[in-house]
C-alpha cells in the first residue's frame, strides 16, 4: 500500500472496533490511539512522546501520514539504538530522518 506523507493534520476518525474487528465507515483515516491516553485525538506537531514498539524510545511529532486507510504518525526519535541506525544507514545517509509509527505504538509523554 501506498504511504501519503502530510504535514498537517487531515480531518480523521477514530478508530471503532465490534468484536475486534473495525466498523469505521467514511473516507477520513482512522486514527487509533490507547483508550487511557489523556486526549484521544492524534498529537501535535512538536509534541513528544514514547515510541514503545521495539523500545525505540522519546520521539517528537514531526508530521502525520497515511497508509491503507489509517493515520499515523511520522516521528523523529531523539536517541535510537545503535541497531537501529545500523538497520536504516542508507536511509539516514540521504538524510530521511523520519519513522513511521501508528498510535498503538506510541504513549503520551
Amino acid at each position: 500500500m501506498a504511504i501519503t506523507k502530510l504535514d498537517t493534520l487531515p480531518l480523521w476518525q477514530a478508530a471503532i472496533y465490534v468484536d475486534g474487528v473495525p466498523a469505521n465507515k467514511g473516507t477520513a483515516p482512522i486514527w487509533g490511539w490507547r483508550k487511557e491516553a489523556p486526549n484521544y485525538a492524534p498529537p501535535a506537531i512538536g509534541e513528544r512522546l514514547t515510541v514503545r514498539m521495539n523500545g525505540l524510545g522519546p520521539a517528537k511529532v514531526v508530521g502525520y501520514f497515511t497508509e491503507g486507510g489509517y493515520l499515523g504518525l511520522r516521528v523523529k526519535l531523539e536517541t535510537p539504538p545503535v541497531w537501529w541506525i545500523k538497520q536504516n544507514a542508507d536511509k539516514l545517509a540521504k538524510g530521511e530522518t523520519d519513522s513511521y509509527v501508528f498510535g498503538s505504538e506510541v504513549s503520551a509523554g
